[in-house]
């Protein structure tokens, strides 16, 4: 047993040395192959920046007609570490591509129908230094985005997120002498917004879509099935994607026959699914 037991001290040093060596050689996100995979459901990735100019890539998972927001703040006193930017991003059909990076703000005609960037000055919800890009998808992609520290100063400690912010609707109808209606509010203090409401059926096949375009700060807008010409007999479910922050939109929607005495009117849920408030 003591002849194991010194074999087994012999052999830590080397252990130790590996394990260190390990931790050295490891690849981290300073490249874009070692980008960190995040799942768009408003989880926090932390870090740290090492040096000054410094890259950080994330990348995630969009998926056609919904909408997202990713976010990368500056965690640091600001007379140290003056910004955290969002400098460049990319998009590809299912694979990631570190090639063809589109600077901030740029748009991919072919994957997403609007892009916004909304400083951090926007109605005062971001802290000092940050950034933030938020979009419509409109097929399945993969997308990459790079954080950065700035090039002066002290680099600091960041966060990043992902939402998805489209707002879902578990039901609509059209049967009979009823309709469905929507009325939605932005709720933002700054900037127009860009929305599409979507009708799906129970197959899964669009009934209707229609886009809102430049929703001003405190505006509401609204339709309803017969206004979009949906067609009698049908019902489904209703999406609601935009190119604002989390939690840009409260929107209402109801099930109503007005064409008895009393009104029937059956309010209907319109929430996001996946943000973490």
């Amino acid at each position: 047993m003591k002849q194991v037991l010194k074999a087994l001290r012999s052999l830590l040093p080397v252990a130790l040395l590996l394990l260190g060596f390990a931790a050295i050689t490891h690849a981290d996100n300073t490249t874009c192959d070692g980008r960190v995979w995040v799942i768009p459901d408003g989880a926090t990735h932390e870090g740290a920046f090492t040096a000054l100019d410094q890259e950080r890539w994330f990348w995630f998972r969009g998926l056609p007609d919904r909408s997202y927001t990713f976010v990368a703040e500056n965690l640091s006193p600001t007379d140290e570490q003056a910004f955290v930017g969002v400098v460049s991003w990319t998009m590809t059909p299912l694979s990631p591509s570190c090639d063809n990076l589109f600077p901030l703000g740029a748009v991919h005609t072919s994957a997403v129908t609007t892009s916004t960037t909304i400083p951090d000055s926007a109605a005062g919800d971001l802290s000092a230094g940050s950034a933030r890009v938020s979009f419509i998808s409109t097929q399945e992609v993969n997308l990459l985005f790079v954080s950065t520290s700035p090039s002066s100063g002290t680099p600091g400690r960041f966060r990043v997120r992902v939402e998805e912010t489209t707002l879902f609707s578990p039901a609509w109808s059209t049967f009979g002498t009823f309709e469905t209606y929507y009325s939605c509010v932005n709720t933002t203090n700054d900037g127009t917004i860009d929305a599409i409401l979507r009708l799906i059926d129970t197959t899964g096949a669009e009934v209707a879509t229609f886009n809102f375009t430049d929703i001003p700060a405190g505006g509401t807008v609204s339709t309803n099935t017969e206004a979009l010409g949906v067609a009698n007999s049908l019902n489904g479910s209703a999406t609601w994607a935009h190119n604002g922050p989390p939690g840009a939109f409260i929107c209402q929607a109801a099930i109503a026959n007005f064409q008895v005495v009393p009104n029937l009117i059956q309010p209907v849920q319109f929430d996001t699914a996946r943000q973490m408030r």
